[in-house]
């Protein structure tokens, strides 16, 4: 379908509308036809080339946008009609370009704690653990010694890694850490949690010249690396689940704000839930709000998991109803949570929340609780403290800020 975008739309345009979809009326239950009669007459195959249309998408659709273009030179396509994003889009999204500075990696203060991986709101800054030997091989066969120094620059010998491991008969590893600079805003929330844990491994430094095409070479080399050896995990670590690649739910590429908390959380979750169930074994129900705009900033989707967004409110009830649909098919050990902000699930949507809990549903839910309306400017909710000063509570001579009562929904849900 080939619908470009002009001031109005034409008789042609209209027709060829009909045209497209006059296939799927054919499929449309008639009235008072018989459920099984409709169903005999439905084709046996797929109606949507799914592998097709993710291949189109990511070449031309994401393409065009990359180049800047997408909203003046693409057609009007059936994906946008239903609302579809591919898994993972947002990985082909770019954003070295946005920040002046970038964190640099000093890894004779490196102890491997992984703090700055696990709070990282775009995926923009990972690690591995290598096996010294095989780390040694590998660097053997960068013929320019300037490219291997740099490559060798991103490993640190550390206590946990190399050292333990040595003690407990276990081949040493060198622990890497590489930043993606396509991935990184410049937020700096990993040189800053880094320096509050007295370590120091990180700095912010100003991107000069070809400093992102360094990083480039170095982040292509890191993406060329086996996963970490199970040897230097421990499962119940939330750190060292980051080192593998299951737990990497969440790509980056996201439109959040620089530094934001909510991106962190939901990684986060991803990570723990992907590491013990796997991606195909989770869904997420999208509350309307800041999560599902970054998350689908067309045609931007950082989610490697599938996820649906209805309303602003009704999250809840729409998981509900697809939690009763997968226990109806067998579908009883796969994962689905609820995701939502203050608004969504404090104060507009909270009634949905409190039927979900009553139900005793398998559902998880994570409120992405930020005190304020975040997505709309920042009005109070009733997660906002007494006294604190947003959009609708202001603080001065007459106004004290939010007068009313915190809502405490743990205290509720206990």
């Amino acid at each position: 379908m080939a619908i470009k975008k002009k001031d109005e739309p034409t008789r042609a345009d209209f027709e060829l509308i009909e045209e497209f979809l006059a296939p799927e009326r054919e499929l449309t239950k008639l009235p008072g036809e018989h459920k099984a009669e409709h169903e005999a007459r439905l084709p046996g195959h797929p109606q949507f080339d799914i592998e097709g249309f993710v291949s189109h998408f990511n070449e031309n659709i994401v393409g065009a946008y990359n180049k800047g273009v997408g909203d003046t030179v693409l057609p009007a396509d059936i994906g946008v009609a239903r609302s579809l994003i591919p898994a993972g889009t947002a990985a082909l999204r770019d954003f070295s370009y946005i920040a002046p500075e970038i964190p640099q990696f000093h890894r004779e203060n490196c102890v491997g704690c992984m703090k700055c991986v696990t709070e990282c709101p775009d995926t923009a800054i990972l690690a591995k653990v290598i096996p010294e030997k095989d780390l040694e091989k590998r660097l053997l066969k960068i013929e320019d010694t300037e490219d291997r120094k740099l490559i060798e620059s991103h490993f640190a010998k550390t206590k946990k890694y190399y050292d333990l491991m040595q003690k407990k008969g276990v081949e040493p590893g060198l622990f890497g850490i590489f930043i993606d600079p396509s991935k990184c805003k410049g937020c700096a929330e990993c040189v800053s949690v880094c320096h509050e844990m007295g370590y120091d491994a990180l700095s912010m430094i100003e991107k000069r010249g070809n400093t992102v095409e360094v990083y480039k070479k170095s982040f292509h080399f890191f993406k060329k690396l086996p996963e970490t050896p199970k040897e230097y995990i421990i499962e119940k670590s939330i750190a060292d689940i980051m080192l593998t690649n299951r737990a990497l739910l969440y790509v980056g590429g996201a439109g959040s704000c620089a530094g934001c908390g909510e991106a962190t959380a939901i990684r986060m979750m991803l990570a723990a839930t992907g590491f013990q169930y796997g991606p195909e074994n989770i869904a997420i129900v999208a509350a309307t709000g800041c999560n599902t705009v970054y998350g689908s900033t067309y045609p931007y989707n950082p989610f490697l998991v599938p996820w649906i967004n209805s309303l602003f409110e009704n999250a809840p009830a729409v998981a509900m109803g697809i939690r009763d649909q997968w226990n109806r098919i067998g579908w009883q050990k796969k994962r689905l949570w609820v995701l939502g902000g203050d608004g969504a699930l404090y104060d507009i949507g909270f009634q949905s929340l409190s039927r979900l809990l009553t139900s005793g549903m398998d559902i998880k839910v994570l409120i992405l609780d930020t005190q304020v309306y975040s997505n709309t400017g920042g009005q109070a909710s009733t997660s906002t403290y007494p006294s604190q000063e947003a959009k609708m509570a202001a603080f001065g001579k007459s106004l004290k800020g939010k007068t009313e009562n915190r809502k405490e929904i743990a205290r509720i849900l206990m």
